[in-house]
């Protein structure tokens, strides 16, 4: 239990400088920037966001579990290269896309920070987190040092009362999210050879594609709204609703990170004596408290992490907030029973109802010209996701128990004694 703590404790660590380093500079962009700019910076941050989700291809999932598989640090080195590469041959792919859909600007320097934006997130590799303890401390270490160095720039920025371009600003995010990438993959250069770096593993592939369907249909969730917003209306339409779409999943962001350290335990069989429905109870009703308090204290926090003049945000964000309790029980059921590469096809009917939900918002509020009204997809999507799965489980559609029955047979098969040792019990009772 310590260990666990003490990874969980590095974990939030590392996902609060991160989402710290974000916020300031978007504190940093609202209080010195024009409001246009300001928004065109949150503009290129969802559509940075999004591309990089789109690059990822279906890698992130089966990452985190095999990952936790290779015990060994070199072993672990050699996957991390071999995933990055295929990441990174997908990329240049993608950046086209980057190009097309990215906010345009006056200034056309600003592609430059705003594609390079796109790199640092795509190439990203949070599943590190699921590594070995020496490894999972020099990606955690990496990450702060690289944050807190954002922050502090752009605190300074914001006491000194100095007026940053938007260019200045991208470029030290830029900086925050490459920096780590450079330094994790400088050092695990050291457990693997040249050759094995640029070797494309067929089988890593293979995996990806077979969670490629997943991704593809979780880009239409409710994630990826600010995108979808940002191209179906104009920038001064949306600028509310990208406020309270930063902060929210930020606050997502915190949980599906910790979040993480459940596939770790649950790959090592910590909950295979916890009922699915009594982790669900105890997850929905306290995500519910938090989503209530978070609710009421909305305007502060936006006061706190924009400006006075984004206080209006408030209501999507509250909106958005009535699908938290449900989101949160779907990640805990999800990393904690349907993670294993045999619940794939299962988890791509999943997504297809989350994706559903979603985009059938999404396409109510296009019609009414309501852009806010598309927070009402979290629960939508999550909503449609939850009924889905409970029935599953209800009914049996999703095997759970494999895994806890194999191991139960195996400690079975250990506490049996074999024949020779029943042959030598009988002789010396004889």
């Amino acid at each position: 239990m310590p260990h666990v703590t003490s990874r969980l404790s590095l974990m939030l660590i590392v996902y609060a400088t991160n989402t710290a380093s974000l916020f300031v500079a978007f504190k940093a962009a609202a209080l010195t920037l024009s409001p246009s700019q300001n928004v065109l910076l949150l503009s290129i941050h969802s559509v940075s966001m999004f591309v990089s989700q789109a690059s990822d291809l279906g890698y992130s999932r089966p990452a985190y579990r095999n990952l936790a598989q290779r015990p060994e640090l070199a072993e672990q080195a050699k996957y991390y290269y071999a995933v990055n590469l295929q990441r990174f041959l997908i990329l240049l792919f993608c950046l086209p896309i980057a190009y097309i859909f990215m906010p345009k600007s006056d200034e056309p320097l600003i592609l430059i920070p705003a594609i390079l934006l796109v790199v640092g997130f795509s190439l990203r590799s949070p599943w590190l987190v699921a590594a070995n303890v020496d490894l999972f401390r020099t990606y955690s270490i990496s990450e702060i040092i690289f944050s807190s160095a954002a922050i502090a720039i752009f605190v300074a920025i914001i006491l000194l009362g100095y007026h940053p371009t938007l260019i200045v600003i991208l470029s030290i995010l830029v900086a925050a999210r490459l920096g780590p990438v450079i330094f994790v993959t400088e050092r695990l250069s050291r457990y693997v050879s040249s050759a094995t770096m640029f070797r494309f593993d067929r089988d890593i592939f293979r995996e990806s594609l077979a969670s490629l369907g997943i991704k593809l249909i979780l880009l239409a969730s409710h994630n990826s709204n600010g995108f979808f917003l940002v191209v179906l209306f104009t920038q001064t339409e949306v600028g509310m609703y990208l406020q309270a779409d930063k902060l929210f999943y930020a606050g997502v962001g915190t949980f599906a990170f910790l979040c993480q350290e459940v596939v770790r335990l649950a790959t090592a069989g910590h909950f295979q004596r916890v009922p699915w429905y009594v982790l669900a109870a105890g997850c929905f009703l306290i995500s519910s408290v938090l989503a209530i308090c978070f609710a009421i204290s909305a305007p502060f926090f936006l006061k706190l992490f924009f400006s006075a003049s984004y206080v209006a945000a408030a209501e999507p964000l509250r909106w958005m907030l009535i699908g938290f309790p449900v989101m949160a029980t779907n990640m805990i059921l999800s990393n904690a029973y349907i993670h294993q590469r045999r619940h794939d096809g299962f988890v791509l009917k999943w997504a297809f109802f989350a994706a559903f939900g979603n985009l059938l918002t999404v396409a109510a509020a296009y019609f009414l010209m309501q852009p806010n009204a598309a927070a009402f997809g979290v629960i939508a999507s999550e909503g449609a996701a939850f009924v889905f799965l409970v029935f599953a489980l209800l009914k049996g559609g999703v095997q759970i128990e494999g895994d806890n029955a194999s191991r139960a047979k195996e400690h079975a098969a250990l506490l049996q004694p074999s024949s020779d040792t029943s042959a030598l019990m009988a002789k010396i009772r004889g």
